[in-house]
């Protein structure tokens, strides 16, 4: 079973509508396709969302002719699954949209309102208690995962924590003295349903760029955008960042690509019959765009 993307370009509402209540019927039609032929226990399909950042159904080639995009294997898909053309978008933009697709509810009941964006060191969004859809998996005997952008905010571990409302409305707080990336995060991911989480904070040139595995950052970022730039010369984004070491724009959609496979390969190899949900959010094709060697003259 295929479905379209999430398109969410600001500057085409109409795009927008190909969105997550697409993903979202994944399950429910999968489960109904099998209702009369087997017992209960086998009703519950392995699941696997795939999110994509800032890209336009239209991209895809089996969904229009003009498309100068090569889509080969989501059109196999398509064609050999099912195509939804009918959806809408709980926001036009990252953060609602995941907010939408996780918990089910429209973004202006969030402390952001209808408007802004999530920033850097924010805080979580998702209010105490709030139940996820990996929630709602987990409790149905699910082994859940995410890969990729999580963009609802990280509750880092503070030195000073009087800071900590400052950076929750700061757009685009600094003083990274402040934040102790060493130590697991105070909430995170992982806090929200998710057994095992790869994810990057937010958008691929947003702070801190350093990938975060179940709530804790794999390395320590502690180069600037000038000193990453200069040792693995690419551009990260943004002129103010703190970086890990390693951390590169070309290798981001590979490493996190392998992640989910690795996931998928875990779930169904250590725990034979326990179905598997994985949320694969990928950072691509939203900036900063930096292609792979592999590719060159390729597209």
């Amino acid at each position: 079973l295929w479905l379209p993307p999430l398109a969410a370009q600001e500057n085409t509402m109409r795009r927008t509508l190909f969105t997550l209540a697409c993903w979202l019927v994944l399950a429910p039609i999968a489960a109904r396709k099998d209702v009369s032929a087997a017992p209960s226990k086998t009703l519950r399909p392995n699941i696997l969302i795939i999110l994509t950042d800032d890209m336009g159904y239209g991209d895809v080639a089996i969904l229009n002719r003009d498309s100068r995009i090569p889509t080969p294997n989501l059109d196999r898909l398509a064609r050999e699954g099912l195509i939804f053309t009918d959806a809408h978008s709980s926001g036009s933009y990252c953060v609602p949209s995941r907010y939408g697709l996780l918990t089910g509810r429209y973004m202006w009941r969030t402390r952001l309102g209808s408007g802004g964006n999530l920033a850097n060191f924010a805080g979580t969004l998702i209010e105490p208690g709030r139940k996820t859809l990996a929630d709602l998996l987990r409790g149905a005997g699910y082994f859940t995962g995410l890969v990729g952008k999580w963009h609802q905010g990280i509750d880092w571990k503070l030195r000073d924590e009087s800071a900590r409302e400052v950076i929750r409305v700061h757009p685009n707080y600094q003083d990274f003295r402040n934040i102790d990336f060493a130590s697991p995060v105070l909430k995170g991911p992982n806090d929200y349903g998710f057994d095992y989480s790869f994810a990057t904070a937010g958008s691929a040139e947003m702070n801190p760029s350093t990938f975060i595995e179940n709530n804790r950052a794999t390395i320590v970022p502690t180069l600037s955008s000038q000193q990453a730039k200069e040792t693995n010369g690419q551009w990260y984004g943004r002129d103010d960042n703190i970086i890990a070491e390693g951390y590169t724009m070309d290798r981001l959609v590979p490493t996190l690509s392998k992640k989910a496979c690795d996931f998928v390969e875990m779930a169904t190899r250590t725990r034979p019959g326990q179905p598997f949900f994985l949320y694969y959010a990928m950072t691509a094709p939203h900036n900063p765009i930096v292609p792979n060697r592999e590719f060159v003259g390729a597209s």
